[in-house]
């Protein structure tokens, strides 16, 4: 899987449209959505990440336990 890397203050600094000063208050709630957001994903792909590491861990020590012995578990 290739490895995400989201930077939120590049990004939104390559996107930038020129406001009004009195925009600043806006742009910097925008931020701060972004980066909220950039957060959830970055804990959602950690959660999947742990998830799968979970998942073949448990198929790893259920193969290695003989067929007989996992039926009575």
């Amino acid at each position: 899987m290739p490895r995400i890397a989201l930077l939120p203050d590049q990004l939104y600094e390559e996107n930038v449209v020129v406001h009004s000063e009195d925009s600043d208050e806006a742009d910097d709630d925008f931020r701060e959505q972004y980066a909220r957001e950039v957060r959830k994903i970055r804990d959602n792909i950690r959660a999947i990440r742990r998830i799968k590491i979970r998942s073949s861990r448990s198929s790893a020590a259920s193969s290695s336990v003989p067929r007989t012995t996992r039926a009575h578990c």
